[in-house]
């Protein structure tokens, strides 16, 4: 799979843990692994790893050199169409959709900014998520079902009560 190949590169002088969960780039990860992160960021549950995992690998690919990734720039907006084309590609547009909402959930008692430290854990040095950012586009994801959009804004929109205010928001 070319995006697996890519982030292979991306990562490969980044050894230890993230180098070992972008491999598994569109296969089911081995129960090892699963423990092991759910173990390394107090992960519970199993449709946590691969909403992070998924988020992970695409940030990977497109963040800028810089490793700034914040503001609803270009960036952010790219992101969010490569999440939705690569979804709507897989067919996995539901369940994309299912997971990352599960993850930000306030069921898993997960503040904003400790998603966002679980992620750029993953990612390794350099590289800074918005988780906002990235979910504020999703929320423009145009799917006739609204469900799943209108259950990913409310916890979102949670979660952002109590993160810290921002001047760009659109």
């Amino acid at each position: 799979m070319a995006l697996a190949d890519h982030i292979i590169r991306v990562v490969k002088n980044k050894p230890g843990m993230r180098m070992q969960l972008l491999t598994q780039c569109g296969i089911q990860p081995s129960p090892e692994v699963i423990a092991d992160v759910q173990k390394s960021f107090g992960i519970k549950g199993p449709d946590a790893f691969p909403a992070i995992v998924t988020v992970a690998r695409l940030v990977a690919q497109h963040t800028p050199a810089t490793g700034q990734f914040e503001g609803h720039n270009a960036e952010s907006k790219a992101l969010g169409r490569v999440l939705r084309q690569w979804a709507d590609a897989t067919g996995t547009k539901d369940q994309v959709l299912k997971r990352i909402t599960r993850c930000v959930s306030m069921d898993l008692k997960y503040s904003r900014p400790h998603i966002e430290s679980m992620l750029n854990q993953l990612l390794g040095k350099g590289y800074q998520l918005n988780i906002g950012s990235l979910f504020g586009d999703l929320m423009h994801w145009d799917d006739k079902p609204a469900m799943p959009r209108i259950r990913l804004v409310t916890s979102f929109s949670r979660l952002n009560d109590d993160a810290e205010a921002t001047s760009e928001d659109t």
